[in-house]
């Protein structure tokens, strides 16, 4: 969750269904994902009829996409994903974390979030599954502060130089699906240095929705069963 990265909502939606079909306290190593490409297309929101053209250019360009992990004496550089492999007679595609991505999403023991692939998956902004992301790890708090900068910088928005921008098409749209769709409200204080917003109060509540009302599809039961109704954990 604290990590740097810049992925489309379509490549969000991959990444989080696969390590949501991970065990990551009980698997050893990563194991290659195997999916029918017509069920991926549709996990993604896909149009049947372009799916394999679209699907390729979207791994494709996922495969180009660098994460950063900064420890206290080390920067980790990585693409998500090492191989995607399409064997188009059988309809069929496969795709494998980075070996070096295992330590963060294997043999976990504490220290991270935990919350329903449902929550997200029907988000129409990589923004506003970014922001839930940082709501949920600090939900146990209550509420959290973020400095205005580092706070662009982890959602990937340094772009807007301008807060009324920043506010008005990230933060309140984000804000806007978060509570709209998932089971936590929140709202948030700006914390002012003489006239300038220099940060941004975070508070959080569990919302009253239950998760039999959030979203739920039968076609993506029948592709992930049970382990996609146990939940995504980062």
């Amino acid at each position: 969750v604290s990590s740097r990265y810049d992925l489309s909502l379509q490549e969000q939606r991959i990444i989080l269904t696969l390590v949501s079909l991970l065990n990551p306290q009980e698997d050893l190593e990563f194991k290659e994902f195997e999916f029918k490409i017509l069920d991926f297309c549709k996990l993604i929101g896909v149009e049947s009829e372009k799916n394999h053209t679209h699907i390729k250019r979207t791994t494709e360009k996922l495969m180009s996409r660098v994460l950063k992990i900064q420890e206290e004496d080390r920067l980790l550089q990585i693409n998500w994903i090492s191989s995607c492999e399409y064997l188009d007679r059988q309809g069929i595609v496969k795709i494998c974390f980075d070996k070096k991505l295992a330590p963060y999403l294997l043999q976990l023991k504490d220290k991270f979030t935990s919350y329903y692939l449902s929550n997200v998956l029907r988000m129409k902004s990589k923004h506003s599954i970014r922001l839930y992301e940082l709501l949920k790890c600090y939900q146990f708090k209550r509420s959290f502060t973020l400095e205005l900068d580092e706070l662009k910088e982890m959602m990937k928005c340094e772009s807007y130089k301008q807060y009324g921008h920043f506010k008005s098409r990230v933060i309140e749209q984000a804000l806007k699906e978060i509570n709209s769709q998932t089971d936590i409200y929140a709202d948030y204080t700006e914390i002012k240095q003489g006239r300038r917003v220099a940060a941004l109060e975070f508070k959080i509540e569990s919302s009253s929705k239950l998760e039999s009302e959030l979203y739920w599809s039968e076609e993506k039961e029948d592709i992930f069963g049970e382990k996609y109704r146990q939940g995504l954990l980062l």
